[in-house]
């Protein structure tokens, strides 16, 4: 039985942005959740902040540095520039949005800018390049 879930066509659109920490993509993807829409960051920069992020956040700073240095080793082991095409493409499960916007049903769950969501691929329903919004 076939995969059900995303698309090759997905992990191709996502190729470049896994391949270069510089670059991104706005996407939409549609999850039993509802529907995220943000900008697709390579997994390393996705890590990056959400260490900065936890680092921002009230708390005890030895704790909170303790969880952000575990996302600060994780991007420190993403080497996805160095991969051949075919193993890029197979390590390609999730989708790392950045500035991203969960709605379910009629309302914005998580607006506002710098919200950080990881999505699993087999997750994904329907997606499609760019945001909603004002054309």
């Amino acid at each position: 039985m076939p995969e059900v879930g995303a698309s090759d066509y997905l992990r191709s659109v996502l190729a470049p942005v896994h391949q270069d920490e510089g670059g991104s993509v706005a996407i939409t993807v549609a999850i039993p959740a509802g529907v995220v829409s943000g900008h697709a960051v390579h997994p390393a920069v996705w890590l990056r902040r959400m260490a900065a992020e936890v680092r921002s956040r009230p708390g005890p700073e030895q704790g909170k540095d303790a969880v952000a240095r575990i996302f600060e080793t994780h991007a420190s082991r993403r080497d996805d520039h160095t991969l051949s095409v075919n193993a890029l493409m197979d390590s390609i499960n999730h989708v790392y949005l950045a500035d991203a916007t969960l709605t379910s049903g009629s309302a914005p769950v998580t607006p506002g800018r710098g919200t950080l969501w990881q999505v699993a691929l087999a997750d994904v329903s329907a997606w499609t390049v760019g945001e909603p919004g004002p054309s």
